[in-house]
């Protein structure tokens, strides 16, 4: 049997198993490998007594929400659950048209911010200013932003609905360096190769 690309994932009561079939053929026709563990995880469970939730049961499903992910197994992305993530974006606009806030009320937003950029880092680079509001009052005084941080929360309500990983993105083959400093910078390039950039990428 092929067992072909499969991943496996154990978290405190979960067991998720993520793996790519072919498009165009029935999964009930596809020899997955998904069917042989799930299959030997509920004669294990059985065996200690112990018995699955029926209403996290799910098998072989294209769309799910799993570990604080939302993946879409038909387009190949992943992100975080898009029901949140428009949630977190409308209270983020309203905190931009009071221009007032609290810091302990900051810091929640910025950490549900965190954890959607998390699916497309490079977002990172427009918050820094965010990161020192407050830093003079008690958490539960309310101030006026600053400018700047109005602007990078702006900025994240337009990248918002990008904080997504492509899961079927191509891998350059090229690795980059950058050096910087406040006179000037630089930035070389080599090519390493698609699968030594794949396992740098792992880590």
């Amino acid at each position: 049997m092929a067992k072909g690309p499969f991943y496996e994932l154990l978290t405190i009561d979960d067991h998720i198993g993520l793996q790519r079939v072919k498009k165009h053929v029935p999964l009930q026709l596809q020899d997955t490998r998904d069917k042989v563990v799930f299959k030997k995880a509920e004669e294990a469970y059985s065996t200690v007594g112990l018995t699955p939730h029926p209403g996290k049961r799910q098998r072989q499903v294209t769309h799910a929400t799993v570990l604080g992910a939302e993946v879409d197994g038909l387009q190949g992305r992943v992100s975080a659950p898009r029901n949140r993530l428009v949630l977190l974006m409308f209270c983020t606009a309203v905190i931009i048209q009071k221009q007032h806030c609290t810091k302990k009320i900051l810091q929640s937003i910025i950490g549900c911010w965190i954890h959607a950029l998390l699916f497309r880092r490079c977002i990172f680079s427009v918050l820094d200013s965010v990161y020192h509001e407050g830093s003079a009052g008690s958490p539960h005084d309310v101030f006026k932003l600053s400018s700047q941080t109005m602007n990078e929360l702006r900025m994240l309500l337009l990248l918002g609905t990008l904080a997504q990983t492509n899961l079927r993105a191509d891998v350059c083959p090229e690795l980059f360096m950058m050096d910087a400093s406040p006179a000037g910078g630089a930035i070389c390039r080599a090519s390493v190769g698609s699968e030594a950039v794949h396992h740098m990428w792992l880590h």
